[in-house]
């Protein structure tokens, strides 16, 4: 029988908790959570641990994010669980509004080379259109990182 959550997972989630508090959206680096540049590899491993079985039981979300002055360093982040996040668009109303616009923009080219315009318009994806935040443990912002909030999609290979 279980006796509930272990120090560690007390501190991961009590720290999240406080920075939920100041920014909710905000993600927080492993390192952080451990202890900082002085955490010991076992504190960042035992922290990474506690982070996952919090994960499993949805309390928080994990997942990886690029260091912005080394895109091959990825890093672990976590925040509070916020529950599940709700697009505005569903993916076929997504796709109606591409068609859409798509024959539009084709109708508009048309125009535009008719009156001699050197000038046409396209429809691109241009990807995620959000922007997590990776903060401090005290809510300063450390950097931005593009990605997709739908679920199974947030960050770089989220982490269940």
């Amino acid at each position: 029988m279980s006796r509930g959550h272990g120090s560690v997972q007390r501190e991961v989630m009590a720290a999240l908790a406080r920075v939920a508090e100041i920014r909710p959206e905000g993600w927080v680096l492993l390192r952080d959570l451990a202890g900082g540049r002085e955490a010991s590899r076992s504190d960042v491993e035992k922290t990474r641990r506690a982070m996952r079985r919090l994960a499993d039981e949805r309390l928080i979300e994990m997942g990886y994010v690029y260091a912005p002055d080394d895109n091959s360093s990825r890093l672990l982040v976590a925040r509070k669980f916020l529950g599940t996040w709700k697009p505005n668009l569903t993916d076929k109303e997504d796709e109606q509004l591409y068609t859409y616009l798509w024959i539009e923009t084709e109708k508009a080219n048309e125009q535009l080379q008719l009156l001699g315009s050197r000038y046409r318009v396209k429809v691109e994806y241009v990807g995620p259109a959000y922007q997590a935040q990776v903060i401090s443990l005290g809510g300063t912002p450390l950097f931005e990182y593009p990605y997709d909030p739908r679920p199974g999609a947030s960050l770089d290979k989220p982490m269940r």
